[in-house]
């Protein structure tokens, strides 16, 4: 196990589970800083890949980060390759990802997708909010989406978008 703090981003930890040299899955937890934890060896251009991901994240620059998505129905691939396009500040109703995807009315199969992302942060779940502008759900602790949203906002502030109403 490896342990990366970052010198600024939000107050979260990043959990990477490799497993033959791929990344299973994420997960995030409450933290006193940006951490990111790494379980199993994920080959070192893959970790060199995240890592630059997450770096980028901490200076708002943030690109795709191609993740296999393979193991999923096609639905639930569509979903979340439609939101990794969801810019870094922006967020997204569940109907609006719905629509983006290509499924009008398929809002609560869409934050089912949401529910399971293997790749939080990496495919930014959390950037999917609820009708009327609220925070909605997560998977993880709420406080988690919150401080996510509160770290995108803050780097926006000013410029009138992604005004949350907190539910």
């Amino acid at each position: 196990m490896q342990i990366i703090s970052f010198t600024s981003g939000p107050h979260v930890r990043l959990t990477l589970e490799f497993e033959e040299l791929k990344l299973k899955k994420t997960s995030l937890s409450l933290s006193g800083g940006f951490e990111c934890e790494m379980i199993g060896w994920g080959g070192d251009q893959l970790k060199t890949d995240l890592l630059s991901f997450l770096e980028n994240y901490t200076k708002h620059q943030v690109e795709i980060c191609p993740l296999p998505l393979d193991m999923l129905s096609p639905f639930r691939q569509k979903v979340l390759t439609s939101l990794q396009r969801v810019p870094f500040g922006s967020v997204v109703t569940y109907g609006e990802l719905a629509d983006l995807s290509g499924f009008p009315r398929a809002a609560r199969a869409v934050g089912s997708t949401c529910h399971h992302n293997p790749y939080p942060l990496f495919i930014p779940c959390h950037r999917v909010i609820a009708q009327g502008r609220k925070t909605g759900g997560f998977a993880f602790n709420i406080e988690i989406k919150k401080r996510l949203l509160d770290f995108e906002e803050n780097y926006l502030l000013g410029s009138g978008n992604s005004k949350i109403i907190r539910s």
